[in-house]
């Protein structure tokens, strides 16, 4: 972590010296804000029983069990090559389907956020907070009616989610 800090704050220092170089006379950028500290995007992943990928949100897929509609585009930083990927989807927003957040192998864990299971692409688009915040009311409500029915999270209806996150203001498509 402290390499990777260290090599942040040494970029930064990069970009800000090109942009004073270049912005002219008249221009003296300055640097605004900076976070605390260096940020990971991605930790661990887990296999639910279904992975978004690239393809279901480049083509905006459609899930009969959606519980996030989604629409920023996908967005990696390869570790390897250090190259930048951004792609849009084609329609005008994507699904997260409940299935990427319920595994029938673990029937009373409900994963949310970056934890959701999706390939490292269709990560790229689900890993910002709005996403995320969708996803973590999802499995709130899920988690809620498993416990009211007595029943694993495995097991709870995906139209009751669906219902309960629409009264509570959700946008369920």
């Amino acid at each position: 972590m402290t390499s990777a800090e260290m090599e942040g704050r040494r970029q930064i220092r990069a970009y800000m010296d090109i942009s004073r170089k270049y912005a002219g006379k008249d221009n003296n950028p300055c640097l605004v804000d900076l976070a605390s500290h260096i940020g990971i995007r991605e930790t661990r992943s887990f296999k639910a029983n279904y992975t978004l990928t690239e393809e279901d949100v480049l083509t905006c897929r459609r899930f009969p069990d959606a519980v996030a509609n989604c629409s920023y585009p996908i967005d990696i930083h390869d570790p390897d090559t250090g190259k930048f990927k951004f792609k849009k989807p084609e329609g005008d927003f994507y699904q997260i389907p409940l299935s990427t957040m319920l595994s029938d192998q673990a029937p009373n864990v409900v994963l949310a956020g970056r934890m959701i299971s999706a390939d490292r692409s269709a990560f790229g688009g689900i890993r910002v907070m709005v996403n995320l915040n969708q996803t973590g009311e999802a499995a709130g409500v899920t988690a809620s009616l498993a416990a009211s029915e007595a029943k694993p999270v495995s097991k709870v209806d995906v139209q009751s989610v669906r219902d309960h996150l629409s009264k509570l203001g959700a946008l369920v498509v």
